[in-house]
């Protein structure tokens, strides 16, 4: 069965998501290690000690530096991302109803809202939300085509 021709398409939007969610989860972390490195505490011994509180103090601030430089990689991705996708959506200018689109498709890609907060939102209902979605898409692959057939570079 071949794929949707929207599904790369969606792939690609949905992209800025997954950046979010892994600065997100690599921000947890940095903050766990940081509770973790100010809770290690010394203690006074006239007996020398080996694999002490300075080895495991040591460990847990290089995993945190590590997590750090991933984060701030992963913030440059998903703000390259979110703006590729910003970009891309905002071609659609000069389309019939290009602002619903641009806007559904604002709320969902770029601030990652849900269908029911999209929905409560522009007060419309569910249905009118996917079509006005599903047409926005259509016009991205139209786009996207243009965009290629120009010697453009393809974003998916």
């Amino acid at each position: 069965m071949a794929d949707k021709p929207t599904q790369k398409l969606k792939h690609f939007l949905k992209s800025a998501w997954y950046w979010q969610k892994k600065k997100d989860l690599l921000s947890d972390k940095i903050q766990i290690l940081r509770s973790r490195a100010e809770k290690i505490t010394t203690t006074f011994s006239d007996a020398p000690t080996f694999g002490g509180f300075e080895d495991h103090r040591q460990t847990v601030i290089a995993e945190m530096v590590d997590t750090q430089v991933k984060y701030a990689s992963a913030v440059e991705e998903c703000n390259k991302r979110i703006e590729e996708i910003r970009f891309f959506i905002d071609s659609l200018q000069g389309y019939e109803q290009d602002y619903q689109e641009r806007l559904v498709l604002e709320m969902r890609y770029i601030y990652f809202e849900d269908w029911q907060s999209i929905t409560l939102h522009l007060n419309y209902e569910r249905r009118q939300v996917f079509r006005i979605h599903g047409m926005a898409l259509l016009h991205l692959l139209e786009v996207h085509q243009k965009m290629v057939e120009n010697g453009g570079k393809g974003l998916f």
